[in-house]
């Protein structure tokens, strides 16, 4: 098992608002690696590493949270729709897709 990269805790990290639910899935992403880590038995530095890097995701994600608890109302509102709008999105783009082909096929010949 190798370390990956950890931007998240570099002093020039910038992340936009709209990041917000990336940055959660970084986090939980994270959590099952540092899951997969204890359970194997890694070395305590890799174990460390994933601790501190769900502690930075942690501040950034407090970080956007207390940035949009004090910008004005409307701008919280409308970051909060697009917040929605993505997460649905998202939802449905890693969502399984079933396509019954029979209505498709009927008539056709079956080679």
């Amino acid at each position: 098992m190798r370390l990956s990269h950890s931007c998240e805790s570099c002093p020039f990290f910038r992340v936009d608002p709209l990041e917000r639910e990336g940055m959660v899935a970084k986090r939980f992403e994270l959590k099952v690696q540092l899951e997969r880590s204890t359970v194997i038995n890694a070395p305590q530095h890799m174990i460390d590493h994933f601790h501190a890097r769900i502690r930075h995701c942690d501040a950034i994600i407090d970080g956007i949270d207390t940035y949009l608890a004090q910008i004005p109302d409307a701008e919280r509102r409308a970051i909060e729709a697009a917040l929605e709008a993505m997460a649905d999105i998202r939802r449905r783009a890693s969502s399984p897709r079933r396509i019954d082909l029979r209505a498709h096929l009927k008539g056709r010949a079956v080679e």
